[in-house]
């Protein structure tokens, strides 16, 4: 196994980025656990004879975890999250290959040897999204009412809620959704309020001004 990784999947991976890069580490991950399973069949009998305590299936899993992922780790994340943004932004984006991607990571924390390889790559989601939105409200907050401000955030977690169910683990989305909440609407909400009362108090004069017109 460690034979076919270094001779194949690992010069594959070699000088792709972005999408072509995760779609090469996908396929490179379809094909490898595909080899495993016919594998597995052959040495069933081993595992269960001499009771070895890991099965080739875990042995297969931390292999690839140790020689492909945790060596490529960043550049796999960096590339998963930017393609996320690119959603965001309503760019054409490939959710089926953010599916395989975040797959990928969660089957990278399987077995008894667990690096949390899922749990890095959700943290690593959660604090860009708290980045991204926070600075998305402080734009708002500039150059919207409060009511407008209001119907764009709600109008934002709505958009999220539906787009990351399509290829995030569904805890994460929950998780992702809590923090949505808190840029955009519990960190801001003091700024909100005196934005009302300032609104509210323009209005207010003009309505005095327009009265003795």
């Amino acid at each position: 196994m460690e034979f076919r990784l270094s001779q194949l999947v690992l010069p594959s991976l070699q000088d792709k980025n972005d999408a072509f890069l995760l779609k090469e580490l996908t396929n490179m991950w379809a094909k490898y656990k595909a080899m495993a399973k016919c594998l597995g069949g052959f040495f069933l009998y081993i595992d269960r004879a001499y009771k070895i305590d890991a099965s080739l299936s875990d042995v297969s899993v931390r292999c690839f975890r140790d020689h492909v992922c945790t060596a490529h780790y960043q550049k796999f994340q960096d590339a998963a999250i930017s393609l996320i943004n690119q959603d965001r932004n309503n760019n054409p984006t490939d959710k089926g290959l953010l599916k395989n991607v975040s797959t990928f990571f969660f089957e990278m924390g399987i077995g008894k040897d667990n690096t949390h390889c899922y749990i890095n790559f959700e943290k690593a989601i959660l604090a860009d999204a708290a980045i991204y939105y926070s600075r998305l409200a402080s734009e708002w907050l500039a150059c919207y009412s409060s009511v407008d401000y209001m119907t764009k955030a709600e109008s934002c977690l709505n958009n999220e809620i539906h787009r990351v169910s399509e290829y995030l683990h569904q805890t994460t989305a929950a998780k992702l959704l809590q923090v949505l909440q808190w840029q955009l609407m519990g960190q801001t909400a003091s700024k909100l309020i005196e934005k009302q009362k300032v609104e509210n108090h323009d209005l207010a004069t003009y309505q005095v001004w327009f009265n003795l017109q």
